[in-house]
Order: structure tokens, then C-alpha cells, then sequence
């Protein structure tokens, strides 16, 4: 899901952190990485918070929102640190909820902190949770914060880590069919699909300007059957299509579809 507001970076980063239980850091595998406000100064925006610096920071001039990480499949998620920035106390988170979801829409709380603080610039403090979903896990991960006092708040990194999902799967899932695409603003086309599989972890979606050089563009989860993919250009002809995909390997590609987004039309 892309929400509107929200600011979005996708990448894919070949560190690989392991906590003291041999959980792996999940945003260092590849997703993406969204804040609720887009206001940050050049150079302390969202894509800060996970880029494995504790010299770089993510700030947003509100003194509550939430940051959120899409991972690129199904996670066991039951721990996670912050690291607090380089300057003022009052800026640190105070009080958060970790949420969790599978729609991006429905969450579930995982774990809550109150009064906390960060005695220390660039200070890593961890947190461990037992997560509701133990064999399934979730692909949405979102932490709401406020801060100490003031109208900034600020953190350097934040991590989580668990482990995928288990998968029983013995072969590949079969391919989705009868994809269509149905523009729906200057900005959004919805994707509609049937679902032949009852064995995919999640389904990846991919667009072309040209239908020859296609890109990764959004994931669906498992037994999904649409998606709305946004933050498109206007009167822009844009080509998708999809697969599934499970831990023994992906479908073969759905059908292509072609659409043209609406005009845009400034507010009266």
C-alpha cells in the first residue's frame, strides 16, 4: 500500500546485521521505508533512518508521527532498537507503539514504551517483544512516536529484526491471470487479478513506460486479488504486470495491461 503523504524510498543494502540471537536486521534485506510527513531538511530525510549510520539522522518537524518499513515478504519481527541523533534531548522519541500489519491498513500493536529517554547522543537501545504471529509474521512494520517536548522530533537509526516466515511450500506457486488495470486519478491505477495459487508468500508487481524494460514497482500479499499503485505522472501510459512467488521459486508472469493515467485537474 502507498499512502498519500507519505514520502517512499526503496532500497537494498548488502550489509547484513545479526543481533545477540542471531536475528537479522529485516531493513537491510530490501523494502521500503515511508515517513507520515514529508518535511524534513535536505540531507535528514526518512531514508536516513536505515542507512547504518548513527551520523545521519531522519527529522520531522512535528513532535509525534510514524515511520514505517515494507519488508519484501512475510517477517517474524520480535526485536528492534532506536538510536538517538546528534543534538537536543527534546527531540528524542518519548513515548511509541511498534505496530505491525499484512494490508497496511489493519494493525496490530507489538510493543509500547512511556518515558523513555536518551541519556546519550548517538545512544543504541534495543527492545525485545514477543510477536502474535509466531509461524506467519507480517510484511508492514510501523513505529508512532512523540518526542520529549518542542516541535521537532529526530532519530538516527531504526532497526528490526526477526526472521522469515517459515514457507512448506514444495513447488512454485502458479501464475496469476486476467490482470487488468484500471486508471482511477491523475496518479492511480488499480491492478485487479485472479488468484490460481494457494501457495504464494506475496505477489511482485512490475511497470514499463515502454513494455520492454520493466522495474519492480509494489508487493501484494498473498491471496490478494488488486492493488491500487500511486504516486504516478499524469496522461502517462504505463504497462504492468505480475507473478507470485514462494520460497521454492516465482510463476511465470500474468498478462500485461496497458492504461494511460487521468488529467490532472488543479483544485476550484
Amino acid at each position: 500500500m502507498i499512502f498519500k503523504g507519505t514520502f517512499l524510498f526503496s532500497m537494498i543494502l548488502a550489509i547484513t546485521i545479526v543481533s545477540g540471537q542471531g536475528l537479522v536486521d529485516i531493513t537491510n534485506l530490501g523494502g521500503t521505508i515511508s515517513a507520515q510527513y514529508s518535511d524534513s531538511p535536505a540531507g535528514e530525510d526518512i531514508t536516513k533512518v536505515i542507512d547504518n549510520s548513527s551520523n545521519t539522522k531522519y527529522l520531522t518537524f512535528h513532535s509525534s508521527a510514524w515511520i514505517q518499513f515494507q519488508a519484501m515478504g512475510l517477517y517474524i519481527v520480535s526485536e528492534y532498537s532506536i538510536t538517538s541523533a546528534n543534538d537536543a534531548e527534546t527531540r528524542d522519541p518519548k513515548n511509541w507503539t511498534l505496530k505491525a500489519s499484512n494490508d497496511g491498513s489493519t494493525w496490530t500493536a507489538l510493543d509500547s514504551k512511556t518515558n523513555q529517554n536518551f541519556p546519550s547522543r548517538y545512544q543504541t537501545r534495543k527492545f525485545t517483544f514477543t510477536n502474535p504471529e509466531p509461524s506467519t509474521g507480517f510484511m508492514f512494520y510501523r513505529l508512532e512516536m512523540s518526542n520529549n517536548s518542542g516541535g521537532l522530533l529526530q532519530l538516527a537509526e531504526w532497526e528490526l529484526f526477526g526472521s522469515a516466515a517459515s514457507d512448506t511450500s514444495t513447488t512454485p506457486p502458479a501464475a496469476p491471470s486476467s490482470l487488468t488495470a484500471t486508471s482511477i486519478s491523475y496518479k492511480e491505477v488499480k491492478l485487479n487479478w485472479t488468484d490460481n495459487s494457494d501457495n504464494e508468500n506475496l505477489f511482485r508487481i512490475e511497470i514499463s513506460k515502454d513494455g520492454t524494460n520493466w522495474s519492480g514497482k509494489a508487493l501484494a500479499l498473498k491471496n490478494s486479488t488488486y492493488y491500487t499503485i500511486d504516486n504516478l505522472i499524469p496522461l502517462t501510459t504505463y504497462h504492468f504486470r505480475i507473478y507470485a512467488e514462494n520460497s521454492i521459486g516465482n510463476s511465470e508472469y500474468s498478462n500485461s495491461v496497458t492504461t494511460t493515467t487521468l488529467e490532472y485537474t488543479p483544485p476550484a
